[in-house]
């Protein structure tokens, strides 16, 4: 029986390599970056960052809990969930982690240099191990940088999930 399974599993393997898949270009309609107050994991892994780079434990974690999380969201339509992935760049850099909402993707930035390093640099959605098709957007530019805290004025204190609920 198992080597049923396994035959199966190889020919369907071999169908799939064969068939042609409709290449559906990506499109992005908007790429927004909004900046949200941090999650308790945010927190965490902020705090952590901070003390890798020689911070002591409690200030980190003082300056964690006001920093503030950008989210991107890339508006953009892709194929039904299947067994490919997708992959994603901003300029020439991959971004790794990436999830889903009902418009699109979103990822989540810590550091603000990322933001500025991407300012105006173009974004590239690629099946598995395929060339980047460019999603006809760039990436915001974004305004001189602002003070980094999420309490300061103009920073707003909105929610992650609520920022997702569009």
């Amino acid at each position: 029986m198992r080597s049923i399974k396994v035959n199966l599993a190889i020919l369907f393997a071999a169908w799939a390599a064969l068939t042609p898949v409709a290449a559906a270009p990506f499109s992005a309609t908007a790429v927004t970056v909004t900046p949200a107050a941090p999650e308790p994991g945010d927190i965490d892994g902020l705090a952590w960052e901070k003390t890798r780079a020689g911070k002591d434990s409690n200030t980190a974690a003082a300056e964690a809990a006001e920093d503030p999380v950008h989210l991107v969201k890339v508006y953009v339509k892709l194929p039904p969930a299947g067994a490919e992935t997708y992959r994603l760049w901003i300029g020439d850099e991959e971004i790794r982690e990436y999830g889903g909402f009902k418009h699109g993707i979103f990822f989540k930035v810590y550091d603000p240099e990322k933001l500025a390093k991407w300012s105006g640099q173009p974004l590239s959605m690629a099946r598995s191990g395929r060339t980047p098709e460019p999603l006809g957007q760039d990436f915001p530019r974004l305004q001189a940088r602002q003070e980094n805290r999420a309490g300061s004025p103009g920073v707003p204190r909105s929610k992650v999930k609520d920022l997702l609920a569009d």
